[in-house]
């Protein structure tokens, strides 16, 4: 049963906030910034097969669904490719060609691989905690599309599922249209 106290923990608090995880506290997301940050002449907002490769994290899901019914949660552990890095050539080279991709494209691990980002995309669905438009307000200027880093364009669907919940379209919006909080 202690294997499963942090899920449990991990699902309420998706059940909430949703993705906010995502944007303001995951660490691989936080790196991901940093990194796409690093001036670079060509960067990528986005490409063909951009929405076809975003189903790979509900790929990269499935395995966090077998694992708990194995029955062998400790040989799962072994087995698990985060908890046995080898650093030999091969992994060296995934690794800097990943964060040759992080300089590219803003938030690849999250768009394409983050198995946490597919939960809690389920859970965008229903969760209190939502982004709102106020129509009054917006002007369609597509500030808040431009600086989004999932490619959402926000003042059309404001709580798209692949929203990370970052804040950046707040900041952007020159008239303060884009608002977030809980349901009343």
């Amino acid at each position: 049963m202690k294997e499963f106290t942090g899920l449990i923990f991990f699902l309420i608090f998706a059940a909430i906030f949703n993705r906010f995880f995502c944007g303001k506290i995951c660490p691989f997301g936080i790196l991901q910034d940093w990194i796409y940050k690093i001036p670079f002449p060509l960067k990528i907002k986005t490409f063909k097969g951009d929405k076809i490769l975003r189903y790979l994290k509900y790929l990269a899901l499935l395995p966090m669904i077998i694992m708990p019914f194995s029955g062998d949660i400790e040989s799962a552990k072994e087995q698990s490719l985060l908890l046995n890095l080898n650093f030999s050539l091969s992994s060296m080279i995934v690794s800097v060609m990943f964060l040759f991709l992080f300089v590219l494209i803003n938030k690849p691990l999250c768009k394409y691989l983050c198995s946490f980002g597919a939960i809690f995309f389920i859970f965008n669905l229903f969760s209190p905690y939502k982004y709102r438009i106020a129509e009054s307000k917006c002007i369609d200027c597509n500030k808040c599309a431009k600086v989004c880093k999932m490619n959402v364009d926000v003042h059309k669907t404001p709580n798209h599922l692949e929203c990370i919940r970052c804040g950046d379209c707040k900041k952007a919006c020159p008239t303060k249209a884009i608002y977030s909080g809980f349901n009343k």
